[in-house]
Protein backbone atom coordinates (compact mmCIF):
# COMPACT_ATOMS: atom_id res chain seq x y z
CA UNK A 1 0.00 0.00 0.00
CA UNK A 2 2.60 2.52 1.06
CA UNK A 3 4.43 2.48 -2.32
CA UNK A 4 0.56 2.69 -4.02
CA UNK A 5 0.40 5.77 -2.05
CA UNK A 6 3.47 7.65 -2.81
CA UNK A 7 2.87 6.63 -6.58
CA UNK A 8 -0.29 8.14 -6.31
CA UNK A 9 1.06 11.47 -4.23
CA UNK A 10 3.37 11.96 -6.92
CA UNK A 11 0.10 12.78 -9.06
CA UNK A 12 -2.15 14.47 -6.55
CA UNK A 13 -1.92 18.04 -6.74
CA UNK A 14 -1.03 19.96 -3.34
CA UNK A 15 1.27 17.61 -1.96
CA UNK A 16 -1.09 14.51 -0.39
CA UNK A 17 0.13 13.34 2.69
CA UNK A 18 -2.37 10.43 2.79
CA UNK A 19 -6.08 9.76 4.05
CA UNK A 20 -7.57 8.86 7.31
CA UNK A 21 -10.91 9.05 9.04
CA UNK A 22 -10.31 11.34 11.81
CA UNK A 23 -13.59 11.37 14.75
CA UNK A 24 -15.55 9.24 11.54
CA UNK A 25 -14.58 12.49 9.05
CA UNK A 26 -12.83 11.77 5.85
CA UNK A 27 -9.18 13.48 6.27
CA UNK A 28 -6.10 14.17 4.41
CA UNK A 29 -2.94 16.42 4.45
CA UNK A 30 -2.10 18.68 1.71
CA UNK A 31 1.08 20.25 1.56
CA UNK A 32 -1.03 22.92 -0.07
CA UNK A 33 -4.56 23.21 1.09
CA UNK A 34 -5.21 25.64 -1.51
CA UNK A 35 -5.48 23.00 -3.95
CA UNK A 36 -8.41 21.09 -1.68
CA UNK A 37 -10.42 20.56 -4.68
CA UNK A 38 -8.30 19.47 -7.41
CA UNK A 39 -6.40 17.14 -5.07
CA UNK A 40 -9.69 15.67 -3.63
CA UNK A 41 -11.36 15.30 -7.54
CA UNK A 42 -8.45 13.31 -8.35
CA UNK A 43 -8.43 11.03 -5.01
CA UNK A 44 -12.12 10.36 -5.51
CA UNK A 45 -11.69 9.17 -9.02
CA UNK A 46 -9.44 6.79 -7.43
CA UNK A 47 -11.62 5.12 -5.15
CA UNK A 48 -10.91 7.15 -2.00
CA UNK A 49 -14.47 8.03 -0.07
CA UNK A 50 -14.29 12.00 -0.50
CA UNK A 51 -16.51 15.09 -0.74
CA UNK A 52 -17.12 18.13 0.30
CA UNK A 53 -16.90 16.77 3.95
CA UNK A 54 -13.68 16.38 3.42
CA UNK A 55 -10.75 17.97 6.40
CA UNK A 56 -8.13 19.04 4.91
CA UNK A 57 -5.18 19.65 7.03
CA UNK A 58 -2.05 21.55 6.05
CA UNK A 59 1.04 19.03 6.05
CA UNK A 60 4.82 19.26 5.80
CA UNK A 61 4.90 16.26 3.74
CA UNK A 62 3.83 15.03 0.84
CA UNK A 63 3.28 10.75 0.82
CA UNK A 64 5.77 9.96 -1.43
CA UNK A 65 8.64 12.05 0.38
CA UNK A 66 7.62 10.42 3.86
CA UNK A 67 7.67 6.92 1.86
CA UNK A 68 11.62 8.14 0.17
CA UNK A 69 12.37 9.19 3.80
CA UNK A 70 10.97 6.41 4.95
CA UNK A 71 12.84 3.74 2.57
CA UNK A 72 16.16 5.72 2.95
CA UNK A 73 16.10 5.15 6.79
CA UNK A 74 15.11 1.72 6.22
CA UNK A 75 18.86 -0.12 6.52
CA UNK A 76 19.81 2.35 9.37
CA UNK A 77 17.26 1.88 11.47
CA UNK A 78 17.39 -1.98 10.69
CA UNK A 79 20.59 -2.16 13.05
CA UNK A 80 18.61 -0.58 16.27
CA UNK A 81 18.45 -2.89 18.65
CA UNK A 82 15.08 -2.65 20.80
CA UNK A 83 12.80 -1.52 17.88
CA UNK A 84 9.01 -2.69 18.26
CA UNK A 85 7.82 -1.17 15.12
CA UNK A 86 8.46 1.27 12.19
CA UNK A 87 5.29 2.93 10.24
CA UNK A 88 4.35 5.94 8.26
CA UNK A 89 1.96 7.78 10.12
CA UNK A 90 -0.20 9.34 7.63
CA UNK A 91 -2.88 10.83 10.57
CA UNK A 92 0.44 12.54 11.93
CA UNK A 93 2.20 13.39 8.87
CA UNK A 94 5.62 11.95 9.59
CA UNK A 95 7.26 8.35 10.53
CA UNK A 96 7.25 6.98 13.51
CA UNK A 97 9.07 4.24 15.35
CA UNK A 98 8.56 2.46 18.56
CA UNK A 99 11.17 0.90 21.28
CA UNK A 100 10.78 -1.42 23.70
CA UNK A 101 12.71 0.95 26.38
CA UNK A 102 14.74 3.98 26.97
CA UNK A 103 17.91 2.62 26.43
CA UNK A 104 16.75 1.25 22.59
CA UNK A 105 15.14 4.91 22.48
CA UNK A 106 18.72 6.68 23.11
CA UNK A 107 20.56 3.87 20.85
CA UNK A 108 17.72 4.99 17.85
CA UNK A 109 18.41 8.23 18.65
CA UNK A 110 22.41 8.29 18.32
CA UNK A 111 21.85 6.48 14.97
CA UNK A 112 19.41 9.28 13.27
CA UNK A 113 21.02 12.13 14.96
CA UNK A 114 24.06 11.03 12.23
CA UNK A 115 21.58 11.25 9.51
CA UNK A 116 21.11 15.24 9.59
CA UNK A 117 16.98 14.58 9.18
CA UNK A 118 14.65 17.49 8.98
CA UNK A 119 12.85 18.73 12.13
CA UNK A 120 9.65 16.65 12.93
CA UNK A 121 10.09 13.83 10.24
CA UNK A 122 10.10 11.43 12.69
CA UNK A 123 8.98 10.17 16.28
CA UNK A 124 9.82 7.81 18.62
CA UNK A 125 7.54 6.39 21.00
CA UNK A 126 8.38 3.59 23.71
CA UNK A 127 5.77 0.55 22.69
CA UNK A 128 6.46 -3.26 23.57
CA UNK A 129 6.45 -5.04 20.51
CA UNK A 130 3.31 -7.14 19.82
CA UNK A 131 2.69 -10.62 20.89
CA UNK A 132 0.75 -12.85 18.80
CA UNK A 133 -0.80 -16.02 20.16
Amino acid sequence: MNARWAALARRVPGGWGGFFLEDGVPTIYLVDPALKETAIAVLAAEGFPLGSTTRVKQGRWDFAQLYDWYRYLAPHTSVADGMSFSDIQEARNRIEYGVIDEGARTRLEEILARLDLPCFLVAIQIRPRAEFR
